[in-house]
């Protein structure tokens, strides 16, 4: 079950959200407000009216193992899932079908955003577009990790390098995030 808490009074609002038939694991707000997405162990996404409190149309099914995180695009039409089954997908909410499956090289992809897509078995890390951002060296693959696109690669862990994709721009937009030191 999903509750809904007014953080004001502290007071639960509304009744328990219930859909999904096993644990849920990620929960995300659309850019708006006015949808809550939910991901869940029963390996499904449920799409919730915020004001209403009620079920949008049947879950999202295509995943074959446990939804464990989601993410909304800032367009607040699409969606993005990351899932136990080594996946990404990417979902049309306005025709609420999975419109990109982005096989992924973790187990686990805990952390998804919408301006990556994961790391592939070749060791490129590519947009959900597919265009080549970086390329892991395999001895750095298995210690590759992602934290809200807060990234740390080591050799054992020692030493650390950290990539922050926050400000990331593709193609000839790369200039964009650079900001040279002013003299």
């Amino acid at each position: 079950t999903i509750c809904l808490w007014d953080v004001h009074s502290q007071a639960l609002k509304g009744e328990p959200l219930r859909g999904h038939s096993h644990y849920v694991r990620s929960v995300t707000f659309s850019p708006d407000g006015n949808l809550l997405a939910s991901g869940s162990n029963d390996k499904t996404i449920c799409l919730w009216d915020v004001l209403s409190q009620t079920l949008k149309g049947e879950p999202l099914t295509g995943h074959t193992g446990p939804v464990l995180s989601i993410t909304f695009f800032p367009d607040g039409k699409t969606l993005a899932s990351g899932s136990a089954d080594r996946t990404v997908r990417i979902w049309n909410l306005t025709t609420l079908t999975s419109v990109t499956t982005i096989p992924t090289y973790h187990h686990h992809p805990l952390s998804i955003g919408p301006t990556w897509g994961g790391m592939y078995e070749d060791g490129w890390i590519r947009s959900i577009n597919g265009e080549l951002i970086l390329w892991v060296p395999p001895s750095y693959r298995p210690k590759l990790y992602d934290e809200r696109l807060i990234t740390i690669l080591g050799q054992d862990m020692s030493p650390r390098v950290r990539l922050n994709f926050d400000q990331m721009q593709l193609g000839e937009d790369w200039t964009k995030c650079y900001n040279p030191p002013l003299s």
